[in-house]
């Protein structure tokens, strides 16, 4: 494990693995008006679904099997439009005693579909049609305390982009087997063998947040709501990152990070297309592993980007490789505002504090994050 220093600068390189997604698998149901069918359960013992991501095309017939059978805890399944997976979670919470009566479901347009609340061994099935509006359409469990964690998102794709619509993928943690057990206690997740990805809830993230450890010593938080890295920090003794909050008990509570931050980054994502002062507007698409390091896949203002991030060849840091598609519009990249660093390119121009890539394409560049 790499030793730690202070100042910050940015420059190039690559390392990884992470969470199911849609954008590795192809199969297809023959045919095209079926309905669509998935099956979603839980992990026992945690407040995490089983399936964290399906796709489905848009106006398409959807069968949705909700699986308590091997829980432990009431549960339910709520899906809501893109984004409002934290409100309705909230509303829940905030139903008092109302709550019990109506399964914490509450009365709300945000709420598209939803299953009763299910006691363990308990499974439900929903019929609906998927909406017409394509995005990523949140899923939530809506019991008080369960929404912040047991979260999904379901993708709905335009009818012509048939390749996108799949079946849902196993959730799990990528380099470990399972969960601990209730008789090991160690709730410490530890990359050093091997790369560890896992969504998780870790504040001042969404519930989306992709908790990522490399075997260098580095890990980072990455938010697919709002395509940004958070922040990144050292792993401590025993591992990087403590899931006893979320996994013990009646879970609920965000993970907790283990070692020290070293670097912090607004909850945007720092890449902008033709002008540098507009918000820009992202969709998480999912990932892709490429030689064991995974490639998050998102849109700008609809042009697609893939980014990986990896450990840093001989710094302690990490690096951040971006390959855009050709576009016509100027690519600005917006480092974060931090003392001590130092932002390093491979290509473009520097105005203003900012990063200015000319029209064209494909475009790669890379960032480095290191530390002396």
């Amino acid at each position: 494990m790499k030793t730690a220093s202070a100042s910050i600068s940015l420059c190039l390189i690559g390392a990884g693995l992470f969470l199911s997604s849609p954008l590795d698998s192809t199969a297809q149901p023959e045919d095209a008006q079926a309905p669509i069918e998935v099956q979603i359960g839980v992990i026992p013992e945690a407040l995490q679904f089983d399936q964290t991501e399906f796709s489905v095309q848009a106006g398409r017939q959807v069968t949705l099997t909700f699986d308590n059978s091997k829980g432990v805890m009431l549960h339910n399944l709520v899906i809501t439009p893109p984004g409002k997976s934290e409100t309705v979670a909230m509303a829940a919470i905030n139903m008092g005693e109302e709550g019990p009566k109506r399964d914490y479901i509450p009365d709300s347009p945000l709420v598209l579909h939803a299953t009763q609340l299910l006691r363990p061994g308990e499974t439900q099935t929903l019929r609906f049609t998927a909406p017409t509006t394509p995005g990523d359409y949140d899923y939530l469990c809506s019991f008080p305390g369960h929404g912040f964690t047991m979260v999904g998102t379901m993708h709905v794709r335009a009818q012509k982009d048939q390749t996108e619509a799949s079946q849902p993928r196993p959730s799990k943690i990528e380099g470990t087997s399972s969960k601990p057990s209730q008789k090991d206690k160690n709730y410490l997740l530890d990359s050093q063998s091997a790369p560890i990805f896992v969504r998780t809830f870790l504040p001042p993230s969404s519930p989306r947040a992709i908790a990522v450890g490399l075997p260098s010593g580095e890990a980072y938080c990455f938010d697919a709501a709002d395509c940004s890295l958070l922040y990144a920090w050292r792993a401590g003794k025993g591992g990087f990152l403590n899931m006893e909050p979320v996994w013990n008990g009646r879970g609920g509570k965000p993970a907790k990070i283990v070692g020290n931050k070293f670097y912090k980054a607004p909850n945007i994502c720092p890449i902008r297309l033709a002008h540098p002062e507009q918000p820009p507007q992202v969709e998480f698409r999912g990932y892709k592993v490429l030689g064991g390091i995974p490639e998050l896949q998102y849109r700008v203002n609809g042009v697609l980007i893939k980014e990986r991030i990896t450990s840093h060849p001989t710094d302690n840091g990490l690096v951040r490789t971006f390959k855009i598609e050709e576009t016509d519009r100027t690519i600005w990249y917006i480092p974060a505002q931090e003392n001590g660093v130092e932002t390093k390119i491979s290509q473009g121009e520097r105005e203003a504090g900012r990063i200015r890539i000319a029209p064209g394409g494909p475009v790669q560049f890379q960032i480095a994050i290191s530390t002396d």
